[in-house]
């Protein structure tokens, strides 16, 4: 619909989440690269965490860094605890923007 010029990407919310297997700072970028390749698009408007794993801090770091290089809008966490929600706030340079629940 996009490329038919039926539809404005602008016009859409986009969201899409990191999986487990990419709970990484180092793999969110392998994640998201293939998120966006099998969606056809440039960026997604919001990207969340899928759910808390073992390695929250760094994946954490790998959402700020796939945000900061313009692939997501927004960033957001999935199912988190006030504990890991907390953890997070207090070490993140860029705050969730939400915590879907």
């Amino acid at each position: 619909m996009i490329a038919e010029g039926k539809v404005k990407r602008e016009d859409l919310f986009v969201t899409t989440k990191i999986e487990a297997n990419f709970h990484f700072r180092t793999k969110v970028l392998e994640g998201i690269k293939i998120s966006l390749a099998n969606l056809g698009l440039k960026y997604v408007d919001l990207l969340l965490i899928h759910k808390p794993g073992e390695n929250n801090v760094g994946t954490w770091q790998g959402m700020e860094d796939v945000k900061e290089l313009g692939l997501a809008k927004s960033i957001g966490i999935s199912t988190f605890d006030e504990k890991l929600t907390d953890e997070i706030l207090h070490m993140a340079k860029i705050k969730p923007t939400v915590n879907q629940v």
